[in-house]
């Protein structure tokens, strides 16, 4: 009988070592999913001094600046219906195209949009500038392209006119 006590009270001694040593698993297990877990929802969270970030605001003013431009091109007369048409097509492409960049641009600035860090969120905000402000400089070529045609065609306008008065 003692010997069987004796038996049992080793046991329950071990069962209680391998609960001791299960649950300070489990506690390393979940401290470390928990540093992890910390990790990746600070790469979420968007630093405040990235949203003040000045090429931002240059972004969403280079997006008013095509749009702005491209509205004063389509108010042009002197266009055939087909340059119009042509014209309308450039400009629905680079909106599509800017409001792509714009998208991606929100997403990199908000909270829970991207997971990065915060060099990581510059750089992607820099390659978004970079891209802005290629499509500004087509649209600046485009624009003053359509410009130069209509004002040709308003100069043959006025000569065909001038020469029609001298006859």
């Amino acid at each position: 009988m003692a010997l069987l006590q004796l038996y049992i009270g080793r046991v329950e001694k071990g069962y209680q070592i391998a609960r001791e040593g299960l649950t300070t698993i489990g506690n390393i297990k979940n401290g470390d999913f928990n540093l992890h877990a910390a990790f990746y929802n600070s790469l979420s969270a968007v630093n405040p001094e990235i949203k003040k970030y000045s090429k931002i605001g240059i972004i969403i003013s280079d997006q008013l600046f095509i749009a702005h431009n491209f509205r004063k091109v389509l108010e042009i007369k002197h266009l055939t219906l087909d340059e119009v048409r042509y014209v309308q097509t450039i400009y629905l492409n680079m909106i599509y195209a800017c409001t792509n960049s714009l998208n991606e641009l929100i997403n990199v600035v908000s909270d829970g949009g991207y997971q990065m860090h915060d060099d990581d969120r510059i750089k992607r905000i820099d390659g978004i500038y970079d891209e802005m402000e290629r499509k500004v400089a087509l649209t600046k070529i485009f624009t003053r392209e359509v410009s130069i045609l209509s004002g040709q065609r308003a100069a043959e306008e006025n000569d065909i006119e001038l020469l029609q008065n001298l006859e």
